[in-house]
């Protein structure tokens, strides 16, 4: 079991139900609007540009979240991992945004792509590939999110094989976003291109 720490950052706003802001499914974001619908977390700093999210790490690390309407969900986006020992980038997919500890991520670097349960702060692999993403190249991923199995998508040439697929009960829902982790390195940035959840039919819609 590997113990890190993770900040974390955005979440759009259609409905509210607790404290949790849910959108409807599909839902795509190009940012071109702003971010100030997502909710931030973490003492990182995002921005916008045109169709492009640049995160940038505070102290730890910085997320974004939107929780959708359902709970199982297709995430599409383009993004590129970031060189440097310590620091890395990805997604976030069923996050309790109340205590912002309990979540799965997927980890993308340039020496390894990896799924991760966090539970209590505390993350455990689940899964590791090897490398397949190469430094500063802006790299198409999909994760697909159904029940208890997660499927991680990297196309490269049309595959269709997923580059990791795990199962895991530990959590059943909650939002979706981006993160930065890594420590002492607030000069480094994440890029991640327009965002893309879909429904992936297999669940009823969340009891709001």
């Amino acid at each position: 079991m590997i113990a890190q720490k993770l900040l974390l950052g955005l979440a759009a706003t259609t409905l509210t139900a607790a404290s949790e802001n849910i959108v409807n499914l599909p839902f795509v974001d190009d940012y071109k609007t702003g971010i100030g619908h997502w909710s931030q977390f973490g003492n990182g700093t995002w921005d916008s540009h045109h169709n492009l999210l640049e995160g940038r790490l505070g102290d730890i690390s910085t997320w974004l979240i939107v929780t959708p309407n359902r709970n199982d969900y297709s995430i599409s986006t383009t993004t590129s991992a970031i060189n440097y020992p310590g620091v890395s980038n990805g997604i976030i997919f069923r996050a309790r945004q109340r205590d912002k500890a309990n979540f799965y991520s997927v980890v993308l670097h340039v020496d390894y792509v990896e799924i991760h349960v966090w539970k209590d702060g505390k993350a455990e692999t689940l899964k590791r590939s090897e490398p397949v993403i190469r430094p500063g190249v802006e790299t198409p991923i999909r994760v697909e999110v159904t029940g208890s199995n997660f499927k991680v998508f990297l196309p490269y040439g049309g595959d269709s094989e997923p580059l990791l697929e795990v199962d895991d009960q530990t959590h059943d829902k909650g939002g979706v976003g981006f993160f930065i982790q890594g420590e002492g390195h607030d000069d480094f940035a994440g890029i991640f291109r327009t965002i893309s959840i879909s429904d992936n039919h297999h669940d009823e819609r969340l009891e709001l």
